[in-house]
């Protein structure tokens, strides 16, 4: 499981290191399923 921080300092690295398909997919479901969440948290928050 990538942690948050692994995926930000992937991101955040705009040198030319390539990275695999599957690191790329990897971040890209990852992120949405923190975006989905904290979209969760919020509504949920919204709610109370």
């Amino acid at each position: 499981m990538l942690s948050i921080e692994k995926c930000q300092i992937i991101l955040e690295d705009n040198s030319d290191r390539c990275y695999s398909k599957e690191e790329v997919i990897q971040i890209r479901e990852f992120l949405e399923k923190m975006s989905r969440l904290v979209n969760e948290e919020a509504s949920r928050q919204k709610r109370e």
